[in-house]
C-alpha cells in the first residue's frame, strides 16, 4: 500500500502539471491490476477514483 499512498501523493502534489493522456510509469505491478479491478465494494475505491480523476494512463514498467 505504501506504493499506492506514493501515486497518490504524486498526484496530489503535481496534478497540476498532468494533463489528458499523461502517462505514470510504476515498477509496482499490483497497482496496474488493482486500478484495473472493478467494483465500489473495494474499501479502497476513494483512493482509486483520486487517480482515475486525473485521466492519466498508470503502466508497468520493468525494474531493476
Amino acid at each position: 500500500m505504501h506504493e499506492t499512498k506514493a501515486l497518490l501523493y504524486f498526484a496530489d502534489k503535481w496534478s497540476h502539471m498532468l494533463g489528458h493522456g499523461s502517462i505514470i510509469y510504476t515498477d509496482h505491478k499490483p497497482i496496474i491490476a488493482w486500478l484495473k479491478k472493478p467494483g465500489r465494494e473495494d474499501e479502497t475505491f476513494e483512493l482509486k477514483q483520486k487517480l482515475w480523476k486525473l485521466n492519466a494512463d498508470v503502466r508497468h514498467i520493468a525494474g531493476d
